[in-house]
Parts: structure tokens; sequence; C-alpha cells
């Protein structure tokens, strides 16, 4: 007989798993956030962002699926009027959470658990392409206080 129960069991504990991995995850990024708070005066924002593909829906008229969109680490002044994030490098997660990818135009990284993560970040953020898009970021026009 086969054991339906049993795959089920797996299936459950491997979703529990990758929500786990996924928390971790986004919890670098918040630790990120938090010390890019405290050293940049709350100019500077670094999180993960999908961008929807514009042209998805063209695939529907020509009997083809829709093409998906894509999802990117991005960089944001809060404090700025606009909200647009700066794309940093493309970003992959996978399903379980780990391994995710942090793909620039020279390498991908695969970040197979939380310290790779934390080291693709750093690599990602000390290269000189991704400090000029940062530094645009933090440039750009405050939006007015009600003071002003």
């Amino acid at each position: 007989m086969v054991d339906f129960i049993g795959s089920l069991n797996k299936g459950l504990s491997a979703a529990q798993q990758a929500e786990r991995n996924k928390v971790e995850i986004y919890s670098v990024f918040e630790v990120l956030n938090t010390q890019l708070v405290q050293g940049f005066d709350g100019k500077l924002e670094i999180n993960t962002y999908t961008k929807a593909n514009p042209f998805a829906n063209i695939g529907v008229i020509i009997n083809e699926p829709p093409k998906p969109g894509y999802s990117f680490i991005g960089a944001v002044n809060p404090l700025s009027e606009t909200k647009s994030p700066s794309e940093l490098a493309r970003w992959k997660l996978d399903s379980n959470g780990y391994p995710c990818q942090i793909i620039t135009s020279e390498d991908e990284l695969y970040c197979e658990n939380k310290e790779a993560l934390e080291r693709g970040l750093q690599d990602l953020l000390s290269r000189p392409d991704v400090g000029e898009k940062i530094y645009a970021v933090m440039k750009q026009k405050l939006k007015p206080t009600k003071s002003e």
C-alpha cells in the first residue's frame, strides 16, 4: 500500500523548514537595514523587490504563457521624494529559501545558508558600481518636512 500520509508529512516538514529558512533570510536584511539606518541617518534601506513584466499579458494575445517579472535587491532612500528602488543585483529565492542567489553582471553568488548570504551581501555592497548606485540614492532630493 502506498504511504500517502508519510509523503504528506514529508511535504509538511519541508514546507516548515522552507518557512524557517525564509524568515532567516529576511532577518539578514533586517540586520542590514538596522545598521544602515544607524550608519547613514535613515537615508538608506536595502531590500528585495519584484519587478513585474509590463509585457506579461501580451503572450495571451499570441497564445503563449505570460512571461514573469523578476526579483532584485534594491536600494531606496526612505527620506527622499523618490521611492523607486535602484536595482543593485538580481535576486533569486529558492522555494526552500536556500540556496538563494545574488546575481550581478560579473558574478552569481549562491548562498546556501545565513553566513553565505551575509558574505554575499557584504561582497555586493563593497563593489564600486553598487557604491555609485547607493551614493546616488542617498543624494536624492529629500521630501519637504512639515515645517518647510
